[in-house]
């Protein structure tokens, strides 16, 4: 049986608490990077397409944020739960920079 790392522990925590199965979530792939970006940025009322024809560089810099991020196996099953916009913010490496472009809503 493989040693659990402080990963795995942190890991299980952040899936407990947005209401997961704590098990060790797999790293995934950088493979996953192309599906789970425009998801995530829907749920921050965001347009991929639209965001890569008006700032290409932009768009270029959280592909790979997305791609290097180590808990693609995390994103993958809350995505699939779905989750908020608030709780991806616990643990997406973009999540900062999606807050500073989603939408104002009207008050």
């Amino acid at each position: 049986m493989a040693r659990e790392t402080l990963r795995d522990r942190i890991l299980a925590r952040v899936a407990t608490a947005l209401g997961l199965e704590p098990t060790v979530v797999p790293r995934g792939t950088p493979e996953l990077a192309p599906l789970l970006l425009p998801a995530m940025m829907e749920r921050f009322d965001l347009d991929r397409t639209a965001l890569a024809s008006n700032n290409p560089d932009l768009a270029h810099m959280l592909e790979e944020r997305c791609r290097a991020c180590a808990v693609k196996g995390l994103c993958f099953e809350s995505l699939a739960r779905g989750v908020t916009a608030d709780a991806a913010a616990g643990f997406c490496p973009n999540a900062s920079i999606f807050t500073v472009l989603r939408p104002r809503k009207a008050s």
